[in-house]
């Protein structure tokens, strides 16, 4: 079987996890939003959901978005 070569998430890249939603850290670090969402779980870093206007942080907490 074939076999992906998976590179290694350097630190700038881990502290950018939980900080935007994972399609959003995809696109800066150039990874795709499962992988980002697999490496941000196994860490245990809450993930965050933009939903119209607002951000839901770890499912619990909304906050504004800034205009």
């Amino acid at each position: 079987p074939a076999f992906c070569k998976q590179r290694k998430w350097t630190p700038e890249e881990v502290a950018l996890l939980g900080t935007m939603s994972d399609a959003e850290v995809g696109k800066r670090v150039g990874r795709s939003r499962p992988n980002v969402t697999y490496a941000r779980t196994v860490r245990g870093i809450p993930g965050i959901a933009h939903i119209g206007g607002a951000f839901r942080v770890d499912g619990e907490c909304w906050i504004t978005a800034p205009q």
